[in-house]
C-alpha cells in the first residue's frame, strides 16, 4: 500500500508523522496527457544520464546555503532556495538526485530542508512498494518486467541513514516505517512485507550503533572510579 507523506514536521521528541492518503495519486504517478507523458519520458531519460558530479554540485550548493564558509564568506541563501524549488518542481530531477547520491548525503539534505525530506521519503516509499520478494533467491528485488529504481541494499541504506538523522527526522522515519508495516499487515515473518524486513534491518543496524557508544561510556565510567 502506497502512502503519501505530505507533512513530516513536528515538534515532539517522538513525532508521529501525519499522512494524507493517496487520492489523487502523488505527482510522480499522476495521470497526464499523451503529449505530457512523452515529454516527461524524454526528460526522465535525460536526467537518468545526469552525471554524478552534477548531482554532487547541486547537493553541495544546497548544503552550503547561507552557512559561513572556511574563509568567512557566506553562501547565498536565496540561490539555495531557488535551487531547491527548481529541484522539487520536477519528479525526474528529484528522482535522479535520490538515485545517484549516497544515503548519508541525502539524509543531510533532508535534515536541512523539510520540504525535501517529505518528497524524498515519498519517493523511497514508492520505490520500496515496487519491490517483490524472490523466495528462491531469498531476497527482495524487481520484477522480471521492470527494473527497480533502487536495489534492496540501496533502499535499506537510505532508510538506515534517515533513521540515524537528528530529531525530528530520524524519529519520524522510524515512525513512518512502523506505520507502513502495520498498513501492510503487521507481519513479523520475513519475506512477506518489504516494510517488515526494512524495519527489522534498520532496527538491527541502530542497535549495533548504540552498543559501541554504551561500551565507551562504561569504560570512561570505570576510569573515573
Amino acid at each position: 500500500m502506497l502512502t503519501h507523506f505530505a507533512d513530516l514536521e513536528s515538534t515532539s521528541p517522538s513525532p508521529a508523522p501525519r499522512f494524507a492518503w493517496v487520492s489523487p495519486p502523488p505527482p510522480y504517478i499522476r495521470t497526464d496527457t499523451h503529449a505530457q507523458t512523452c515529454r516527461k519520458g524524454r526528460e526522465g531519460k535525460i536526467y537518468e544520464r545526469l552525471p554524478l558530479r552534477a548531482t554532487e554540485v547541486v547537493a553541495t550548493a544546497l548544503l552550503l546555503g547561507d552557512e559561513e564558509g572556511p574563509r568567512g564568506e557566506r553562501g547565498d541563501g536565496q540561490a539555495a532556495a531557488a535551487l531547491l524549488a527548481w529541484l522539487l518542481q520536477s519528479p525526474e530531477r528529484l528522482s535522479a538526485l535520490c538515485r545517484l547520491l549516497p544515503g548519508s548525503l541525502l539524509a543531510a539534505l533532508a535534515t536541512r530542508y523539510s520540504q525535501l525530506s517529505a518528497s524524498y521519503l515519498d519517493l523511497l516509499v514508492a520505490w520500496g512498494s515496487r519491490l517483490l520478494y524472490d523466495p528462491l533467491q531469498g531476497r527482495w528485488g524487481s520484477s522480471c518486467f521492470e527494473q527497480a529504481e533502487l536495489s534492496w541494499a540501496e533502499l535499506r541504506e537510505r532508510f538506515d541513514c534517515l533513521c540515524r538523522a537528528p530529531a525530528p527526522l530520524g524519529a519520524q522515519t522510524r515512525a513512518a516505517l512502523e506505520l507502513l508495516k502495520v498498513q501492510d499487515g503487521d507481519f513479523d515473518v520475513p519475506g512477506v512485507s518489504v516494510w517488515t524486513d526494512l524495519l527489522a534491518e534498520v532496527e538491527k543496524s541502530l542497535r549495533k550503533a548504540v552498543k559501541p557508544r554504551a561500551d565507551l561510556k562504561l569504560l570512561k565510567a570505570k576510569k573515573t572510579v
